[in-house]
């Protein structure tokens, strides 16, 4: 199997939790080798979700420029995205027919260019995918329901960023005739980077070089989920004003971070305290006064002691 001989774009759409941030940094360490054998990769992450943007939009331009940057190497323009096995799927309004998708609109664009489409991705169990996601999302403070409620939502189609209807997700790329469609199992035998590279018709995905640094994407376990939700759920009904701003979710999901690094010096994080409102807690877990959910004052803070304390004996981690 080769790459084809024709101009054509090539899509990696994840789904998400099947190793397509390892793909991605490996297709970026070897640049060089993949265009050397006609395959152009856009250097950063963010040229890729560009085009994703782009997409959204239905703006063509960004798309046509990186046409034109391959045609000029002689290379296929590869675009690796996981948030694009949702977005393909997207219509503008719910109730509109699947040719309005855009999937669709992209796979025009491209035949009025003569480009050919080529959509790749891998599967997984759906079981298992929700809940390699719900982790995903418990720890980064996307959410604060439980499994069970997480689940639910999802079936009932209220949780878009979790979708795994592979029907509804690959449906009319599998059947439309200008669109050629690789979905391959996750996890399987081989490298997964190699492998998808093998499904494009990359011949020599073997001489692809290995990353400097094991790329580690740690997860975390029951305890640090636990301790992820209870955090989500008592600053969502103690803090509303809060839980709607990301930086006050990014600034736990470090310290969480930190925390799961495991021991260091051996010293508590309940150390690592401020008196609020005459007690003493994490300083991590106290949110600053705001106006709308603490009247300014900043006594509704209920992290407690005894609440830290408890948290310290089912994590069982220290930080220094």
């Amino acid at each position: 199997m080769a790459l084809p001989a024709t101009p054509t774009l090539l899509l990696h759409v994840g789904i998400h939790k099947t190793a397509s941030t390892f793909i991605q940094h490996r297709l970026k360490a070897n640049r060089p080798l993949l265009e050397a054998n006609g395959l152009l990769v856009p250097r950063r992450r963010k040229d890729h979700l560009a085009l994703v943007a782009a997409l959204r939009q239905r703006r063509f331009e960004p798309w046509a420029a990186l046409l034109e940057q391959a045609a000029a190497q002689g290379c296929q323009p590869l675009i690796s995205a996981e948030v694009l096995s949702l977005e393909l799927a997207r219509v503008a309004e719910p109730d509109q027919p699947a040719s309005r998708s855009r999937l669709s609109w992209l796979q025009r664009q491209l035949e009025r260019q003569g480009i050919g489409l080529v959509v790749a991705g891998y599967v997984r169990d759906q079981p298992a995918y929700l809940n390699s996601r719900y982790t995903q999302l418990i720890k980064r403070f996307y959410l604060s329901s439980h499994f069970e409620g997480y689940v639910k939502a999802v079936l009932a189609g209220r949780r878009q960023e979790s979708l795994c209807d592979y029907q509804r997700l690959f449906g009319e790329a599998l059947e439309h005739p200008g669109i050629t469609t690789h979905l391959l199992p996750f996890p399987g035998v081989g490298d997964p980077c190699e492998r998808l590279l093998a499904a494009l018709g990359f011949a020599r995905g073997a001489d692809l070089a290995p990353l400097a640094r094991p790329l580690v994407n740690s997860q975390p376990g029951w305890r640090a989920v636990w301790l992820a939700r209870w955090l989500a759920h008592r600053l969502r009904r103690d803090h509303p004003a809060h839980w709607q701003q990301a930086a006050t979710r990014r600034r736990l999901r470090r310290q969480l971070e930190q925390l799961a690094q495991g021991p260091q010096t051996g010293t508590s994080y309940l150390s690592m305290s401020t008196q609020f409102a005459g007690k003493a807690v994490p300083a991590f877990l106290v949110p600053p006064p705001c106006m709308k959910c603490c009247k300014g004052n900043g006594q509704l803070p209920l992290y407690t002691i005894a609440d830290a304390q408890m948290i310290c004996l089912q994590l069982q981690v220290r930080q220094g």
